[in-house]
């Protein structure tokens, strides 16, 4: 991420307050970790603030859906059982959106 896009990316984030912040991609996940988990091990995998720290940089909690970057240079999905990961998590997307 740009150091330009930071910042406007911390405003939105903290304006609209989205429960569900799904990251595409290392550079995302990134800026939004507050783990210790790796990119590989996170993946697809619904990582609620509130488990992992006090208060987040946002002043609210939220949980962080890390997903792959969609680019076609990327071979990730090439492999059925990270297939099978990322459809498992269209599950927590679904969840979300019933909430809303």
């Amino acid at each position: 991420m740009t150091p330009n896009c930071r910042p406007f990316l911390q405003k939105q984030i903290t304006l609209i307050r989205p429960k569900l912040i799904i990251t595409l991609g290392q550079l995302a996940f990134d800026e939004l970790n507050f783990t210790d988990l790796m990119f590989s091990d996170a993946l697809c995998l619904p990582l609620a603030s509130r488990e992992h720290v006090l208060l987040s940089p946002f002043g609210y909690h939220f949980t962080l859906l890390p997903w792959p970057h969609p680019s076609g240079l990327n071979r990730w999905l090439n492999k059925p059982q990270n297939r099978q990961r990322l459809e498992k998590s269209f599950a927590t997307v679904g969840i979300f959106l019933e909430k809303s």
